[in-house]
Parts: C-alpha cells; sequence; structure tokens
C-alpha cells in the first residue's frame, strides 16, 4: 500500500432501520457512528426510516452525515434502491448493517453498489423467526457478507 492510501481515511456507512436513543441496536449504531477515530475514518449513516430528534441530533453534532431513505410501511421497498445509488456515489470502502432488515439490504445493495467490505451486525437472535428469515440469514446475508458479527 502506498503511504497516500495508507493515510487515507476509510469511508464507512452504517446502515439501519431507525436511529434512536432507545435499543441497544440503535444506540450501539448511532454511538460507533458518531465516535469513530475521525483521523481514520469518514462516518456516514443510512437509515431507511427517519430518526428520532435525540438521535439526529447527536448525529449532527458528532457531524455525521445522515441519509434517510423515508421508508414509511414495510411494503416501501421502492425506497431501498436509494441505497446502492448512494453507496456506488459515494464510493464507501465499508457497509456496516445492524439488525435482521438492515443486513438483508444492506448485503444485498451494498454489493450492488461495488462497497468492497460488507458488515452484518446481528444483535438478537433472528433465526427465531420465521422459515423465510433462516433461509434469507442462511443464503443471503451469510453469503454475501464479508463478515457477520454477533453480540453475546
Amino acid at each position: 500500500m502506498t503511504k497516500a492510501a495508507s493515510s487515507r481515511r476509510l469511508r464507512v456507512l452504517t446502515v439501519l432501520d431507525s436511529p434512536t436513543d432507545q435499543g441497544g441496536a440503535e444506540r450501539f449504531a448511532v454511538g460507533l457512528a458518531t465516535h469513530l477515530p475521525r483521523d481514520r475514518f469518514e462516518p456516514w449513516l443510512c437509515s431507511t426510516r427517519s430518526a428520532t430528534p435525540e438521535a439526529a441530533e447527536q448525529l449532527a453534532e458528532a457531524e455525521v452525515p445522515h441519509i434517510s431513505l423515508g421508508r414509511k410501511s414495510k411494503v416501501d421497498v421502492h425506497r431501498l434502491s436509494g441505497l446502492a445509488t448512494l453507496a456506488k456515489r459515494e464510493k464507501f470502502d465499508v457497509l456496516h448493517a445492524h439488525m435482521f432488515g438492515s443486513n438483508a439490504w444492506g448485503t444485498v445493495l451494498g454489493r450492488l453498489g461495488g462497497v468492497p467490505v460488507v458488515i452484518a451486525h446481528e444483535h438478537n437472535w433472528a433465526q427465531a423467526g420465521s422459515p423465510a428469515r433462516r433461509v434469507i440469514d442462511r443464503h443471503v446475508i451469510a453469503r454475501w457478507a464479508t463478515r457477520f458479527v454477533t453480540v453475546s
């Protein structure tokens, strides 16, 4: 790696459903995005839905760009195409998704958007749900993600 490449900050896109100051996964994702060392990372946050005012304020105070895709319900999947467009346009080095839905969409759309490293971060036991969730976990997320992180 050249000296110029090693001094470049990594562009990291955190993806989750709704940034909030409630819920462990949501607080963790916002906290990570706002506390990554700025000399090494350029953090961004993309949510499929809107942020709570408290979370939006935390992101703004930390100067973390926040993009909301504006989903209002589960059927608003057409809004998720904005994630692939954002990933492709901004050339992120890492996409770090949190929780089942964001892991599924983030893994697929991050790869389609050309993100070289996609991290799926599961904060609870998603496979305890429906058979469809187990199939998506095993055959989409686990195969397309670069790394799969779990909380224990």
